[in-house]
């Protein structure tokens, strides 16, 4: 006799089905416009690899596309084991056959790269059940297990077997997106595939872990060579060379620097890129000979050779050479080191970028991009944030006036006074950075000492006054994670006053003049959010009529890192 859930009729399950269809798609905000455009999509001109400008993604779409969710939701929620169909169809092979009756359902691919599983069985099968609508690849790392190299070693397997499967339909791929643990793991690009890729515009490769080790002992590299070396995973032979046209690219270094070595095409011409990430290269030093000697106080240290150094300057030459690139992001990247003293062949100018990010940096790679790189144009709107980037006040910047500065989670080895001395741009925010105090806050509120003559500086014309960041007139501070706020009102008040020394805030419309005045050093707002002082009705009274805004709470905030 059947087991009840095996005797309801399809018709029934199918009701059942689209209703758990239509509610994943409405918490991802998959509105049926966006699913008609992700099912229907005009592919262009026959035999135009670079396919049609009409048809968007679902990680970046045209401006007025609100139905397009944010990429990394959209791989947030295929991470879920309780993601449609696919938790559905484990209930029983008679749901799953059901479910492959309706290819709507299956555009979206989720392979789970699962320990003790080898063979890419259900990535081919799930292909087949999309017939040829276009698909969203992600191919994940799992969750379920802590042990990262029991991980690598599924991957290593099971990688090269999924990749193979999914090359005869990758001319219906819009998202490759691969979240594993190291990037040893990840597939290299191949250079031509069978009927091109009209369709695809975003490709994220992302890791846990970048290192590359140098085996010390044996003097050679440790890369995993099942990708590599065995010639029925190499991604090449005939068809149509590999040239995508991509939106959004996060590419890991090794891939980065092979395509760049190798001066593939698919590289070089990415006229429609506007975002690129470039993550986890961090080439290291192992010996069990040494780690044996020096026990506990064993390090690995940075490796550099031919075969594995990055060149910032030839990452740079590639960006800028980007025409609609809008923002681009380095994390925890190594780039080889030049003496300090080595002039730069050229310099590369991003001034006209919207966003440009570092995370896991460390201060003598930052450094790197900064010497041969221009960040920054006075009064344009630019955007540079720092995210848990080690000992970053060491970095100077040969022109650093981006508009907004943002300085995230950075350790107290950052001296947060000598970093901003050099920066004159306009707004600033400053989010759980261990460092930061009311002496900072001094610091900005008074004019550099060697303006004032050894007058005070009541006595000085306030126009005459040079301040540290000159043109800020925006402050914005949240924290979050700490117990108490790291700093207080009096140091708060002391900063608006200081910078506001030749404002008369008693004079009615004083406002009118700095509202929209783009620079210093005048404050006319400031935004506090996590834990703040407690601010009596007299102190949010007073804050109010010496600035034009004054937030205290997060609703000003959206995300962070």
């Amino acid at each position: 006799m059947p087991s009840p859930i095996q005797s309801l009729p399809p018709e029934i399950l199918g009701i059942i089905f689209e209703e758990l269809h239509i509610s994943q798609n409405q918490d991802l905000d998959l509105g049926k416009a966006r699913l008609a455009s992700l099912n229907n999509v005009d592919t262009g001109e026959s035999g135009d690899d670079g396919g049609s400008d009409s048809s968007s993604n679902i990680s970046g779409g045209s401006e007025d596309d609100e139905t397009t969710p944010e990429l990394h939701k959209l791989a947030s929620a295929v991470h879920e084991r309780s993601f449609f169909p696919y938790s559905v169809a484990l209930v029983c092979p008679y749901w799953e056959e059901v479910l492959s009756a309706v290819p709507e359902y299956w555009t979206i691919l989720r392979v789970v790269c699962k320990v003790g599983w080898i063979e890419p069985i259900g990535c081919r099968r799930h292909l087949s059940y999309s017939r040829d609508l276009p698909i969203a690849v992600f191919m994940l790392r799992d969750l379920s297990c802590p042990d990262d190299i029991w991980s690598q070693v599924t991957e290593d397997m099971a990688v090269p077997g999924c990749m193979k499967a999914l090359v005869p339909h990758l001319h219906r791929c819009r998202i490759l997106y691969f979240d594993l643990t190291c990037n040893t793991t990840l597939p290299l690009l191949p250079h031509h595939v069978p009927d091109g890729t009209p369709l695809l515009r975003s490709i994220v490769f992302t890791v846990q872990s970048g290192l590359l080790q140098w085996d010390e002992d044996n003097c050679k590299h440790r890369f995993s060579t099942l990708l590599d070396d065995d010639p029925e995973n190499i991604l090449e032979g005939p068809g149509v060379e590999f040239k995508p046209r991509l939106k959004k690219l996060e590419i890991d270094g090794r891939n980065l620097r092979r395509a760049l070595a190798e001066e593939r095409s698919w590289i070089r011409d990415l006229e429609d890129l506007e975002e690129v990430r470039i993550a986890f290269y961090q080439p290291a030093s192992v010996s069990a000979k040494r780690k044996e000697v020096e026990g506990t106080s064993y390090q690995t240290p940075r490796h550099e050779c031919d075969d594995c150094a990055l060149e910032a300057s030839t990452v740079l030459e590639w960006l800028e050479s980007l025409n609609s690139l809008s923002q681009m992001s380095f994390r925890a990247v190594n780039f080889k080191q030049l003496p300090r003293d080595t002039l730069p062949r050229m310099f590369y100018d991003f001034w006209h970028l919207d966003n440009v990010t570092f995370s896991q940096m460390n201060a003598e790679d930052i450094q790197e991009i900064a010497r041969c790189a221009v960040f920054g144009r006075y009064l344009e709107d630019q955007t540079m944030i720092f995210w848990r980037c080690s000992r970053l006040s060491e970095v100077r910047f040969r022109r650093f006036n981006v508009y907004n500065l943002q300085l995230w989670s950075l350790d107290d080895d950052v001296d947060l006074a000598r970093f901003l001395d050099q920066w004159d741009g306009q707004c600033l925010l400053i989010g759980e950075c261990a460092s930061f105090s009311d002496a900072l806050l001094e610091l900005l509120s008074a004019p550099y000492d060697h303006y004032s003559d050894g007058a005070s500086v009541d006595e000085e014309d306030a126009d005459s006054m040079s301040y540290p960041c000159p043109s800020m007139n925006e402050l914005s501070l949240f924290f979050p994670d700490s117990t108490s706020a790291p700093y207080s009102i009096a140091a708060l008040r002391k900063l608006v006053e200081g910078r506001g020394k030749g404002v008369n805030y008693d004079e009615e419309g004083w406002f009118e003049q700095f509202e929209h005045q783009e620079w210093g050093p005048v404050l006319h707002t400031i935004r506090l959010g996590g834990k703040t002082p407690d601010f009596t009705e007299e102190d949010q009274a007073w804050f109010k009529k010496h600035l034009v805004k004054f937030v205290v709470g997060d609703e000003w905030i959206s995300s962070y890192p």
